[in-house]
């Protein structure tokens, strides 16, 4: 399905992704057709930033706070390093040059930095609403043993599965279809007796129509 293209977006603005779409294209065009002045690239580049991230702040169009916060850090972070790429286009000597580059490096290390510790966080967050079976809020080493028993039986190969685990997978598929047949079976005498009666039904109908005649 296309869920992807929209789930991670507000209602009202489910179309936010075209957007997106819009503003990448936009930075190709710039790459392409200003590719003879890289003074005009970065400035039409960083007008163009300002302009998505203004709408990014005033629309709010994520669904989660933490996204639509990282989509904003990560515009702020492409605006500091073409401002500061400007600087590249006057007269700096050479230590002034390697100290405006490591600033640079610095502060994208930084935003990255920041989107691994959010996404640690957020994986830590699911494993732990996981591991923790009866909703307590702290976590157990038999919690924890559950859970990665669980998780090693899922994975296991065949080859690696014990005699009693495939008696016990034949054993419940075997109940699962047992459970089938006689709900297949339910349905058919429900049916049957449906008829019967609607059969029934029509018989007093016409022993009606005849009795008046």
């Amino acid at each position: 399905t296309l869920g992807f293209l929209y789930s991670g977006y507000r209602l009202k603005r489910w179309y936010w992704e075209m957007v997106i779409m819009i503003r990448k294209m936009l930075n190709v065009f710039i790459v392409v057709f200003l590719a003879r002045n890289p003074e005009y690239q970065i400035w039409a580049a960083m007008w163009t930033i300002a302009l998505f991230l203004s709408l990014n702040v005033l629309l709010r169009p994520f669904k989660f706070v933490i996204l639509w916060k990282l989509e904003n850090l990560s515009l702020i972070c492409i605006m500091i390093t073409l401002n500061l790429g400007l600087f590249y286009f006057s007269d700096l000597s050479d230590l002034e040059r390697d100290l405006l580059t490591y600033f640079i490096l610095a502060v994208n290390a930084i935003v990255l930095f920041t989107f691994l510790i959010n996404i640690v966080r957020e994986m830590l967050k699911e494993v732990y609403t996981a591991v923790d079976r009866d909703g307590d809020g702290s976590l157990s080493c038999q919690e924890l043993r559950d859970y990665l028993i669980i998780k090693w039986r899922e994975k296991k190969p065949d080859c690696m599965r014990s005699k009693s685990d495939v008696r016990k997978e034949t054993i419940d598929l075997g109940r699962r279809q047992n459970w089938l047949a006689i709900d297949v079976n339910q349905r058919k005498h429900r049916r049957k007796r449906l008829t019967n009666r609607l059969l029934d039904a029509t018989a007093l109908y016409g022993y009606w129509l005849e009795y008046y005649r």
